[in-house]
């Protein structure tokens, strides 16, 4: 099978069209993704090979052999290393493209499930059905590309039966199932996460997050010390830190404008709170390779 050669290599942030595939990652594009990066797109990585550590939304995860690692729009990814022998293919597309097909209820219903589980271990049969399916997408693509044709109609079809195929092997491993049963400790913790990465590019106290679970600072902080072994402030202090990363990495926001943004009275605030917790200036940081 010929290299896709005629798409894009996979942006920091976005896609210019609304689907990109890729049948391999260079060097380069690991190395951009060592510092944090949110995502604007939705990305399916299939694991061929090898072993690479990533986070996601702060949550560290060691990923061998054959799997699927599921990134959803706005979630931060950051690849901190890979083993010399990882090899990997992309699906990646803008989060519209999915939401005007009509039958993408079912992947929807599956988010929270998937947003708390993202890596899923495939099976030998499940390794060949994932491939046959991308392979497939990869030669229609390949061959509407090429006649200069529109990506939507058979690709959005073939692209939900990629989405229903993977939300099926999530309900065959009964991974659902284990979620809606975890204690309420665990469930309050999932959401303190989750409500951390809606928020806080606004709202950085506990009492904040507390009031939105219903619980008091002090049980949010116990929870919180008990489920990430940090506590509530220190949680939400490094997601702010990783979204300031992000921003200066992968958009062209002024230091101003992120300041403004993020909600912070100043800009030599902002820049001596980002000092504090790094080492670095927001300018510096911005200027590392």
């Amino acid at each position: 099978m010929n290299k896709n050669k005629n798409c894009n290599e996979l942006p920091s942030v976005r896609i210019e069209r609304e689907l990109s595939l890729h049948t391999e990652i260079s060097n380069e594009l690991l190395n951009k993704y060592q510092k944090p990066h949110r995502m604007e797109l939705g990305c399916f990585l299939i694991v061929n090979c090898g072993e690479v550590c990533l986070s996601i939304n702060l949550m560290k995860y060691k990923v061998r052999g054959k799997s699927i690692i599921t990134i959803l729009p706005r979630h931060i990814l950051q690849i901190v290393s890979c083993s010399s022998d990882f090899r990997c293919e992309i699906i990646a597309f803008q989060p519209e493209f999915v939401q005007e097909m009509e039958l993408v209820r079912n992947f929807v219903s599956h988010l929270t499930t998937i947003e708390q589980r993202p890596i899923l271990i495939l099976n030998a049969e499940e390794d060949s059905f994932i491939h046959e399916l991308y392979n497939l997408l990869f030669r229609v693509h390949q061959r509407i590309q090429q006649e200069q044709g529109e990506v939507k109609g058979v690709i959005s079809c073939l692209l939900m039966s990629f989405f229903y195929g993977l939300c099926a092997m999530y309900d065959k491993h009964g991974i659902e199932i284990s979620i809606k049963h975890l204690p309420r400790q665990e469930e309050i913790a999932n959401r303190f996460r989750t409500l951390v990465f809606e928020h806080c590019n606004k709202e950085r106290t506990v009492s904040y997050y507390a009031d939105k679970l219903c619980i008091t600072p002090k049980y949010l902080n116990t929870l919180a010390k008990e489920t990430t072994g940090k506590s509530a402030w220190h949680f939400i202090n490094e997601a702010v830190i990783l979204e300031i990363k992000a921003r200066l990495k992968s958009s062209s926001e002024t230091i101003l404008q992120i300041s403004e943004s993020m909600n912070f009275p100043n800009p030599s605030f902002f820049s001596k709170y980002f000092r504090k917790n790094t080492g670095m200036t927001p300018t510096e940081y911005r200027a590392t390779v």
